[in-house]
């Protein structure tokens, strides 16, 4: 006697495994959709991750190969009537990093000032 096997062969199915297979498909292209959408969001999320840390790196190279950072340092603006100029001054060291000519106004408050003064 012969042995009694299953084999994989097609077999037409029924219009209620037709509707049941249709909708099996359509919730599985929606889950398809759905995941490629999340791919996006986390492709674009460490796209963004990792440029930020080339900005990071970047930073810190011109740091390195300079040997200075720019930081916030305490400054004063002084008028320097004898040169009329308004003079930008480091507190921290008393360096001079900026200076420009005084306007007219300023010029004359001053003079006004100190005509006041006597």
């Amino acid at each position: 006697m012969s042995k009694i096997y299953t084999r994989q062969l097609p077999v037409t199915i029924t219009q209620d495994q037709f509707i049941t297979r249709s909708k099996e498909l359509a919730d599985e292209l929606q889950a398809k959709a759905d995941d490629e959408q999340n791919q996006r969001h986390v492709k674009a999320a460490w796209k963004n991750m990792l440029e930020a840390h080339d900005v990071r790196i970047s930073t810190l190279r011109r740091i390195i190969k300079t040997g200075q950072e720019t930081r916030d340092v305490e400054c004063q603006d002084t008028k320097n009537l004898t040169e009329k100029i308004m003079e930008t001054i480091r507190i921290d060291n008393g360096e001079r990093v900026e200076y420009r000519a005084l306007t007219e106004g300023e010029l004359q408050r001053e003079m006004a000032f100190e005509r006041e003064a006597h």
